[in-house]
């Protein structure tokens, strides 16, 4: 603004805890817009269906049939992941699936690797061949040969790099992450998967951090 030279603007893009302590530290004003240019639904799925409110109706409930109730057995985790990850993968979607630890990611990834058919990424195998060996690689390229990855704070920055990239170009569909992916990355998932007994670490507790850097507001 040529006419008020000291004038300040802060743009952002996404959700910000602690607002008004940010407009009272400025000071200023703040402008915020609801809209979203794409539908967000938030629900759960039992017995193979999906039942959600949306972003603009949050009174009434909707229904999606994932799967059948008999394609998996009651409040089996991996049974449900699996055929929830299945039906959003023939639907052509990206999954975003989050777990506590990093460890937990590349076993939930290399499992799901294990059981989905889905084609690789082609592209991301080939320039990961090129990048320097790391103790991630070979995990790596053995998921990315079903279109699947890992994120956590254990890859390298080209790893992580790597993995973004060919996220947004549609040869990765599915990755999960801890909760890093939900710190300053700005990825477009068509759906978000948050297991719930998931996201404890195995003494029955979060994470450092986990309980208040991980949110739906995070995920929204």
């Amino acid at each position: 603004d040529k006419k008020n030279k000291n004038i300040k603007i802060i743009a952002l893009s996404a959700f910000v805890e602690g607002q008004d302590a940010l407009v009272r530290w400025f000071p200023g004003r703040t402008l915020i817009s609801h809209q979203r240019p794409v539908e967000l639904r938030k629900g759960i799925v039992r017995d193979g269906i999906f039942k959600y409110i949306t972003s603009k109706e949050q009174e009434n409930y909707q229904k999606e049939v994932f799967f059948k109730p008999e394609a998996v057995h009651d409040n089996c985790f991996e049974d449900y992941l699996l055929e929830t990850v299945r039906y959003l993968l023939k639907q052509g979607e990206s999954t975003l699936i989050f777990f506590a630890t990093c460890a937990e990611t590349q076993k939930w990834a290399e499992w799901l690797a294990s059981q989905l058919e889905n084609p690789a990424a082609t592209c991301a195998l080939k320039e990961l061949k090129e990048m320097e060996e790391t103790l991630s690689r070979d995990e790596l390229r053995e998921t990315l040969e079903k279109g699947i990855a890992h994120y956590n704070q254990n890859l390298s920055w080209e790893e992580r790099n790597l993995i973004e990239t060919y996220l947004k170009k549609g040869e990765i569909k599915v990755i999960c992450a801890t909760n890093i992916m939900a710190m300053g990355v700005n990825l477009h998932f068509k759906n978000v998967i948050i297991a719930l007994d998931k996201i404890y670490n195995d003494e029955g507790n979060y994470p450092p951090n986990y309980r208040t850097s991980l949110t739906f507001a995070a995920i929204e």
